[in-house]
């Protein structure tokens, strides 16, 4: 990692072995998925993170019930799991 990072975030918008090969060999300070009740349980991360988020999938600029009710369940059940909210949507920010 160069010296002139403090924090690293990841939020992957593609497949999770492109996520890998680009941080294979560091452990990055957050990693944030948007997820929804259509995908079954937690994201397989192949990379190592500090803390983990789960934000639940709007629907346009609305936060969708189902979605924010299936990520506090997972986070419930799984501790190493926060809840995580897209603020840039609720500010209507693109």
């Amino acid at each position: 990692m160069p010296d002139n990072l403090d924090f690293i975030c990841i939020s992957p918008k593609v497949a999770e072995h492109v996520v890998e090969k680009n941080f294979r060999d560091i452990v990055v300070d957050e990693l944030k998925y948007v997820w929804h009740t259509g995908k079954m349980g937690l994201p397989v991360p192949l990379v190592q993170a500090d803390h983990y988020f789960l934000s639940p999938e709007f629907k346009g600029d609305q936060i969708d019930r189902k979605n924010l009710d299936y990520c506090i369940e997972l986070c419930k059940s799984n501790p190493k799991w926060r809840l995580s909210v897209q603020t840039h949507k609720i500010w209507r920010i693109s």
